[in-house]
């Protein structure tokens, strides 16, 4: 819910956000799937997006930092990340 991005060039982003756990806030996620999109990105549209290369979860509350490169310059980017648990369910 504390995805974040900062700029530090213009054809690159670094997000930062918490990460959760398998369980809400309980236990470590078995992978991320980060998307980005130059629209909304919405649970309905998720799967659209292009997906991008994500960190290994750590356990539940560490902060996570991803940099993503190669990104159009001057073009505005949406970014959305979910946790998949052991069973492969995305939260």
């Amino acid at each position: 819910t504390d995805l974040r991005g900062s700029s530090p060039r213009a054809e690159a982003v670094t997000l930062t956000f918490t990460a959760p756990g398998a369980d809400g806030l309980v236990g470590q996620a078995t992978a991320y799937d980060l998307r980005y999109a130059t629209t909304p990105i919405t649970a309905a549209n998720f799967a659209a997006a292009t997906m991008a290369p994500a960190p290994a979860p750590g356990p539940a509350g560490q902060v996570e930092t991803v940099t993503l490169t190669n990104l159009p310059p001057e073009t505005f980017h949406y970014f959305a990340v979910r946790a998949i648990d052991a069973s492969g369910t995305a939260g």
